[in-house]
């Protein structure tokens, strides 16, 4: 402190200049009590520190420089970095701090100050883009995944290039303007142009030095590229979604559409559309499929079906949906609920004695998640009658009372059965909803997957395996034994039937599931199209030894006939020589089928990969062996997507921010966003990932500032829940993984029976199965005809799904071309009338009557 304090203030400036791995330590008073040399420091090496104010000197700096253990330790390039840029080790810290929610406050946290930790944020999320930008040159593939949500769009994209290395990143995140169909396309133009901006935004951080001239323009030839790869735009169904993907497959050229992307009010959408017109005629000139997210159609098909059958859609909304049923007063009411977990752990035995859960979470959009509260229901039937009988009683001309009443009044063994049934069907969906509900699901496994449902729900439903398996077999358990309710008190019996009277009704649920499972079939077959392209990746599938070992085969030639039409259909979009690729794939796949069984934990793509990697890497085998054409079907197979999933999870990392940094500006949302994004990256990449942020930081701020006083500990992220491999008995998992088990036995089974029982499916067929089953066709319409506008029908399939001979399907496809171009003019006109109203609603009287005649009462008020 003192003079020595008051001699390094003096001369501060002048040292840090021409010595810039000094650095000082201030005591409690905030005086400076010494000085020291930050890369011998970093090196272990204590012992260079001046700590009088004789010591602090030009000469006893120079002496110091030269001495060989500084010089040792100024070769070390990580530690020459630092005199740029804060160390690696704390971006690796800042990284680890946004991924636990912990990266915030007016006070900063840990070894940053805000403003500090707001910089590392920018420079960790700048080198995330660059990386994303380096990896985007190698893809020549590409899909664009969509979703809009609370007035905010967000842009993922998944790719793959020739060296078959699978891209998934984060484009971007931001405000819709407009939430319409134009404002989506708007946005994402705006999205796909920033990406390709290095440095964007960095001009509003604190002491930002500048930057080297363009080193923060658009990289015309970088955007060029995304609009010439991306082949999928993959979005929910809905109508503003799915046309602003038609919007990037219209010609734009001398059309109206152009205007859409050039206005004023979005510049980076017509900066974009600018370099989108130097080149080409449309935005995305090699899209061939515009999708509808797979797993929003994996839910459709229980949500579209059940209400067209009036008892199973009384049963859902009378027991479980409605706010009126038993389930939603159980779950919202404190003290019904604390009823029925007491009423659960009365019971002799439950499948759930482990778990007390007490609640029937589930969201109302989302019908997958409505098998939970389907299994407790089941499960803990006994909990259910006595809560629903207790607020009967207790609270007969209440809310909950009266649910009680309808609940009980509903309750028959055929609405048991069928509640166990609606379970089991809905366990289905949440399996298949679950496998394709991952952006690294690739559309290779979606044929396989739809196809295994199908199957499933015809062994359980028609051919009756469900009464053996899972909730069904359950609830049958337990209509077993008699029960008595009271409804005003009078008794009212349920179970205890005889056997064969009992075998009746069960008979009688299964016709009506049997009807169900027909138009879920038709309801499958619309939005997991067997002709789309996507499916046509499935020729990747490899099947398991001992699957093969106990197939019987009865299908080879049907399926080698399959496989063949599907490379014709592949090579045909594609544009590639048909021939060459269906030889590479003959010559590859014994090999790729070795890696395959050899590695046992390996994925059906990375054992193709392997296999070709394994013959690339001999020079001596790759003419005699080519794969040109095979590779770049692999690099659609890994790049073609069908889930949207990260950008589900990117919403739910932009809720909990807003919720807990409403004040965050939204370039420091974004950053944090793109972070967010790094979940389940391991260390290396974390290191790779700091030190190019630590590179960037040298170039925008310049040197760091000391950062003593603070300290400086690394958080170690949360540790993942390890689940244990024995079975966890008593709960929900344990019943689903049992029931699971079961099905796959009965499965194998009834594949084996010659001669299985089918269920008739016409006997509950009404006139709203039939309304559906017919505007599901409609729609399988629409898209086979897209499907053949990109060539990606055969003429078998053209003739099965169109209709018509192959040579007229032309005029079919110029008409559904014409309809679709005509939708999108009617809706921007819509659009524009609406506007032009609402600009009129808002001008002063005056204006309006300007120059008009009007007549006024004679009676009104003067």
């Amino acid at each position: 402190g003192g003079k020595f304090h008051e001699k390094w203030q003096k001369l501060k400036g002048r040292y840090l200049e021409e010595f810039p791995w000094l650095d000082y330590k201030t005591d409690h008073r905030g005086e400076v009590s010494s000085v020291f040399c930050k890369v011998c420091k970093l090196k272990n090496n204590f012992s260079a520190q001046w700590m009088t104010e004789k010591s602090l000197q030009k000469s006893h700096f120079q002496s110091h420089a030269a001495a060989i253990c500084h010089r040792a330790a100024m070769s070390d390039p990580q530690i020459r970095m630092s005199l740029l840029a804060p160390p690696v080790n704390e971006f690796v810290e800042a990284l680890q701090l946004v991924r636990q929610g912990k990266s915030g406050g007016d006070q900063g946290t840990g070894a940053f100050k805000r403003q500090q930790l707001v910089k590392v944020k920018y420079c960790l999320a700048e080198a995330l883009r660059c990386q994303t930008r380096l990896k985007l040159w190698e893809c020549n593939c590409l899909t664009l995944h969509s979703d809009a949500s609370k007035a905010r769009l967000v842009l993922r994209a998944q790719g793959c290039g020739m060296d078959l290395a699978p891209l998934h990143a984060l484009l971007g995140c931001e405000k819709l303007s407009d939430f319409d169909a134009q404002g989506i396309a708007r946005c994402i133009m705006s999205m796909l142009a920033d990406i390709c901006t290095p440095f964007k935004h960095a001009e509003t951080l604190e002491h930002f030095k500048g930057l080297p001239p363009n080193a923060s323009v658009l990289d015309r030839a970088l955007l060029s590229h995304l609009f010439s790869i991306v082949e999928v735009f993959n979005a929910d169904a809905a109508p503003d979604e799915q046309l602003a993907g038609q919007m990037f497959g219209v010609d734009v050229r001398g059309g109206n559409l152009a205007e859409i992307f050039t206005s004023e009010a979005c510049p980076g959408a017509k900066l974009a559309m600018e370099v989108n017109m130097e080149s080409f005629s449309q935005i995305f000139p090699n899209l061939k499929v515009i999708n509808k997210d797979k797993p929003h159609a994996a839910r459709r098909i229980v949500s579209r079906t059940w209400k067209c059958d009036h008892v199973l859609n009384g049963i859902v909304k009378k027991v479980f949906m409605s706010s009126d049923s038993i389930v939603q007063q159980i779950h919202f009411s404190d003290v019904m609920r604390q009823m029925y977990g007491n009423n659960v752990r009365a019971m002799q035995y439950t499948p759930l004695w482990k778990e007390m859960s007490e609640k029937f979470s589930a969201a109302k959009h989302r019908f997958d998640s409505w098998s939970m509260p389907f299994a407790k229901v089941c499960l803990t039937l006994d909990a259910v009658i006595r809560t629903a009988q207790s607020a009967h009683e207790e609270r007969k001309n209440e809310k909950v009372g009266r649910a009680g009443r309808t609940f009980l009044d509903l309750l028959s063994e055929e609405t048991v059965i069928l509640m166990g049934m609606l379970a089991d069907a809905g366990e289905e969906n949440l399996q298949l909803t679950r496998r394709l509900d991952s952006e690294t699901t690739t559309s290779g496994s979606l044929a396989v997957e739809v196809q295994q449902f199908v199957i499933k729900l015809n062994v359980l439903f028609r051919q009756g395996a469900v009464v053996k398996t899972g909730y069904t077999a359950h609830v049958l358990s337990l209509l077993e034994k008699p029960r008595t309710l009271y409804i005003d008190k009078k008794a009212k019996r349920l179970g205890g039937l005889p056997r064969q009277q009992l075998a009746v009704i069960t008979c009688n649920c299964l016709k009506r599931f049997a009807s169900w499972v027909a138009l879920a079939q038709e309801v499958v077959a619309t939005e997991f199209p067997a002709f789309e392209i996507l499916q046509s990746m499935s020729i990747f599938h490899l099947t398991p030894l001992n699957e093969r070992i106990s197939s019987c085969h009865k299908n080879f030639a049907m399926e080698e006939k399959d496989k063949v039409a599907k490379l014709g259909k592949i090579a045909a979009v594609l544009g590639i020589d048909e021939e060459a690729l269906s030889l590479q794939f003959a010559d590859y796949l014994a090999v790729a089928q070795h890696k395959f069984d050899a590695a046992g934990d390996l994925q059906e793509l990375p054992a193709w990969k392997s296999a070709l990697d394994t013959c690339f890497r001999d020079k001596r085998l790759q003419k005699s062996h080519p794969q040109k054409e095979l590779r770049e079907v692999l690099s659609r197979a890994f790049g073609w997507g069908c889930s949207t999933s990260g950008v589900e999870q990117a919403f739910s990392g932009i809720r909990s921010l807003v919720a807990s940094k409403g004040r965050m500006t939204e370039i420091h949302l974004r950053d944090e966003i793109f972070l967010l994004s790094t979940q389940g990256w391991n260390q290396s990449q974390d290191l790779e990932l700091a030190q190019v942020a630590a590179m960037i930081w040298s170039e925008i701020f310049g040197p760091v500032r000391s950062m003593e006083g603070c300290d400086s500990t690394v958080r170690s992220v949360a540790a993942k829940r390890a689940w244990r491999d024995r079975k966890r008995e008593g709960t929900w998992n344990a019943f689903r993984n049992d029931r699971k088990a079961a099905v796959e036995i009965e499965l194998q089974n009834l594949m084996a029976d010659d001669a299985p029982i089918n269920i008739p499916t016409d006997e509950h067929w009404s006139e709203k199965h039939e309304a559906e089953f017919q505007l599901q066709k409609r729609r399988r319409l629409e898209r086979a005809l897209t499907t053949a506008a990109q060539n990606g029908l055969s003429s078998a399939e053209t003739q099965q799904e169109i209709g018509v001979d192959p040579a007229e399907v032309g005029n079919c496809i110029k008409q559904f071309q014409h309809d679709q171009l005509s939708k999108i003019k009617k809706y921007q006109r819509e659009k524009a009338n609406a506007k032009t109203k609402q600009e009129k609603a808002m001008l002063p009287i005056e204006i309006l009557i300007q120059d008009k005649k009007f007549y006024v009462a004679a009676d009104a008020p003067r």
